[in-house]
């Protein structure tokens, strides 16, 4: 039975070649990444548990030894934010708040605080730790849900890699609209 897709629930492809390009730890083995040819995203099929998370994003997921977005040079991971704070600004010119899900390491909000007042959302106790040395960025470790807890509405929600790992995107879109200046 092929698996559906989280928006729309149409059936996705599963594009098995890509994970090549992707570090999935052996436990693993049976994830595989699927497209959605009407929504036009990609995402992990069947999805995580939140000890699968736990797990996938350790400090090694962090660390040089692991093929993934953060072996890129951070300069090069630099530029792309760079470009995609221009592209904000040209979007929203008069937004004041941003928050980041997903925050990593804080490469984008490291450059978004110099324009923003700038929040940020880890998972991951490695990406929490790393943020919370970063002056003028109020930080909340926990997952995409923890939204709530920040008592003021944003101007700009950015997510680099999230939405995909989103169990109940319907409900969390839900949550974000409350989460957005009006």
């Amino acid at each position: 039975m092929a698996s559906k897709c989280i928006i729309c629930f149409s059936n996705l492809r599963t594009l098995s070649h890509l994970k090549k390009h992707f570090e999935f730890p052996n436990d693993y083995k049976h994830i595989e990444i699927g497209y959605c040819p009407d929504c036009k995203i990609y995402q992990l099929t069947p999805m995580l548990s939140k000890s699968d998370y736990d797990q996938l994003y350790s400090d090694k997921y962090f660390s040089s030894e692991n093929d993934n977005f953060y072996k890129i040079s951070r300069n090069d991971r630099v530029r792309v934010y760079e470009q995609k704070i221009k592209r904000l600004k040209l979007i929203s010119p008069h937004a004041k708040s941003l928050l980041d899900i997903g925050a990593g390491e804080g490469d984008f909000v490291r450059i978004a605080k110099e324009f923003y007042t700038t929040y940020a959302v880890e998972y991951s106790q490695h990406g929490f730790e790393a943020l919370c040395n970063i002056d003028d960025v109020i930080v909340k470790k926990g997952s995409a849900d923890c939204i709530a807890e920040f008592n003021v509405d944003f101007d700009i929600i950015f997510m680099h890699h999230v939405f995909e790992n989103i169990t109940n995107p319907h409900i969390f879109i839900q949550r974000l609209r409350q989460k957005m200046h009006r």
